[in-house]
């Protein structure tokens, strides 16, 4: 068998179940007994029922081997790729006959197996009927339609006879039939399995008559083979025992109890043995140094020898090799898995067909769902995504399928995904291909990243960005608009300079406001005091009013609103005279059942009020900032100007102009 199977863990588990069965899949090794007996025949003996019970032990153990084909079959159904895996299981389990048959006996199925075993090929026999491999006086009898009538009543048919290779020549085989059926019971066919036990059972004949072959097949064994007393100390070991445990001669180990070879795992040891003593087979996998201290894996089965002497036969096998690949494997497995479950972005791994064969728990996090075996199905709501532009994304538009389908090296794409938990937020994917050592792709490993929060980012920038631009031009707008009807409306230059100056420091004290806020709402509080602190007259200037917050372009026109009134009440009004006083007070009150905005300016203390005869620039700056947004009216009264404002708040409180 190659490597690449040998180490498939299918195959790790077919071989693992085979093993547990007390089947080598590589070798039979046939036990027989080296060692210092004095009656020949009564060793003799006590070899041919032990390697009886050893036959009779292989076909109950075939229960087990049918249980591991068994659920290599249920796997068969799943993919291609599974069923060419089982297939190289199947085939490479050449110690035995795996014949199919449909439910006439016609052969579907034959293993590389039943070729080497009974001679035909695949090809020869396929169509024919199982009938051929049994002997002429075997199929007088319908010894093979009776069998397949027994398996099918009693679910299996256990049979230990001779049949014929295709040469004609005759061998002894041991083996069992079993019906094969459907999820629903529907019977399909058989699948009869078969080992070639001549040479055990001729060498049980020769046993009679020669320890000396006992002795020859001992030697050829690759196992370490020991006969323990009824105190479990050992009385014989192969050659080849001696060399795997590092020993120069039998006297080194022989009379020593067993279970001290071991320096752990000492309770299996005595539970193997317990299971032998009771007629079992007792069988575990440790580590025990040689007589050198080197240690090593060993596979041990322990039985006991029909004798009653009470012996145990022990066969232990050297898996080091085959032991420390796995555990390196798992090794990397789990710092694999370690590393996955540690990184802050979700991995997926897929084969060259798209199917997902791994992924850490990050996925789940950011998908809200666990991954499906095949990527981009859109079944159950699982991988729905949607472009930039609205349009869903297709399968074909994963990164997976482009590096998978289309042969690039590297993909992405980043879509609006809608997650297990019915939300909806950005997610970008990205693949990139997985190629063996010859540059052959192999599958694709999948990088998911949650960038919700980035594309929220990048949406909010965008829009500070239009707002940054919006604002801009309307400051610039209304500086060029005071600017101008400044410079028109003034009697010098310096007048002009100083008026042009306070109001934009206005807008600006108004901008300030804004500010603290993000441009999303200013504190009518704030915005009055910041208003009124650039003529320097907080003692004679009284503020009231709720907390209110207020829209960019209201904020700023009762700023600007506010200076100028201030500008002229310090000039001409209440805030010439020291005794003067300037009440500002709003409220905010249901009227037509919509909240509304009242906002009074009350100049009391100052000098005599006259209207003006003509409307200046600072009246209609006034007017025309705040009619905009409701109802203003100014009353020059003697007393003091008062002036009333009066808007819907959700007009005062609106971010867009």
């Amino acid at each position: 068998m190659n490597r690449a199977v040998e180490h498939d863990p299918e195959v790790a588990r077919l071989r693992a179940l085979l093993a547990q069965a007390g089947i080598d899949p590589d070798a039979a090794s046939a036990p027989c007994i080296r060692g210092g007996l004095d009656d020949a025949r009564a060793e003799v003996e006590s070899l041919r029922q032990a390697n009886a019970r050893l036959t009779q032990e292989s076909v109950r153990t075939t229960g087990n081997y049918r249980l591991a084909l068994s659920f290599g079959q249920a796997k068969l159904a799943t993919s291609e790729a599974e069923l060419d895996r089982f297939e190289t299981i199947l085939q490479s389990a050449i110690d035995f006959a795996i014949i199919v048959t449909d439910l006439s006996g016609r052969v579907t199925t034959w293993n590389e197996g039943a070729a080497r075993i009974l001679g035909w090929t695949a090809d020869e026999i396929v169509g024919e009927h199982v009938r051929a491999i049994f002997t002429p006086e075997d199929r007088a009898v319908g010894i093979p339609e009776t069998e397949m009538t027994k398996a099918l009543v009693a679910d299996r048919a256990n049979d230990e006879r001779w049949h014929v290779r295709k040469s004609g020549e005759r061998f002894y085989a041991v083996g069992t039939m079993m019906p094969l059926r459907a999820d629903d019971g529907t019977s399909l066919g058989f699948l009869k399995i078969l080992r070639d036990q001549t040479e055990p059972r001729l060498a049980e004949e020769q046993l009679r008559d020669s320890e000396a072959f006992t002795r020859s097949i001992l030697a050829a064994s690759r196992d370490c083979i020991k006969v323990l007393d009824a105190d479990g100390r050992v009385t014989a070991i192969n050659e080849n025992g001696l060399v795997l445990l590092e020993a120069t001669s039998i006297e080194e180990l022989q009379g020593r109890p067993w279970i001290d070879f071991w320096s752990d795992d000492r309770n299996l040891v005595d539970q193997a043995i317990a299971a032998a003593e009771r007629g079992d087979s007792g069988r575990f996998q440790a580590r025990c140094p040689t007589t050198k201290g080197t240690l090593r894996w060993w596979d041990v089965v322990v039985t006991r020898i029909a004798a009653p002497q009470g012996q145990l036969l022990v066969v232990s096998r050297d898996i080091t090799e085959a032991k420390e690949a796995e555990l390196s494997i798992a090794a990397s497995a789990h710092r694999l898995q370690t590393i996955l479950d540690t990184i802050p972005i979700g991995v997926l791994i897929a084969d060259r067909g798209g199917r997902i064969i791994e992924g850490n728990q990050r996925v789940a996090e950011i998908l809200k769902h666990t991954a499906t075996r095949e990527f981009g199905d859109v079944s159950g709501n699982r991988w729905v995504a949607f472009h930039e532009d609205g349009r869903q994304v297709q399968r074909d538009d994963y990164p997976l399928g482009q590096v998978l389908r289309d042969g690039e090296a590297r993909s992405s794409l980043e879509v609006d995904y809608q997650k297990g938990d019915a939300t909806r937020g950005w997610v970008r994917f990205e693949a990139a291909s997985i190629q063996d050592e010859a540059g052959v792709r192999t599958g694709a490993v999948v990088a998911i990243t949650d960038i919700d929060l980035r594309k929220r980012a990048e949406a909010q920038q965008r829009f500070l960005m239009g707002e940054l631009s919006h604002r801009v031009k309307n400051i610039l707008a209304v500086v060029v608009s005071i600017a101008r009807q400044t410079l028109r409306n003034a009697k010098t230059m310096d007048d002009a300079s100083e008026a042009l100056l306070s109001r934009i420091n206005a807008l600006a004290s108004a901008h300030d406001v804004l500010m603290q806020h993000q441009w999303a709402a200013a504190d009518m509080t704030s915005l009055v005091a910041g208003a009124m602190r650039l003529h320097d007259t907080d003692k004679q200037v009284v503020v009231s009013g709720p907390d209110l917050r207020l829209g960019p372009q209201a904020a700023l026109s009762i700023a600007l609103v506010l200076h100028e009134l201030g500008t002229n009440a310090v000039k001409y009004g209440a805030l010439s005279d020291p005794d003067g006083r300037v009440d500002i007070i709003w409220t905010q009150e249901i009227e037509a059942g919509e909240p509304h905005l009242f906002l009074r300016w009350r100049e009391t203390g100052g000098p005599p009020v006259v209207a003006p005869a003509k409307t200046g620039f600072g009246s209609r700056l006034i007017t025309h900032s705040l009619s905009s947004f409701g109802k203003v009216t100014m009353d020059y009264a003697p007393g003091g100007l008062i002036l009333d404002f009066k808007a819907p708040m959700k007009r005062i409180q609106q971010i867009h102009a």
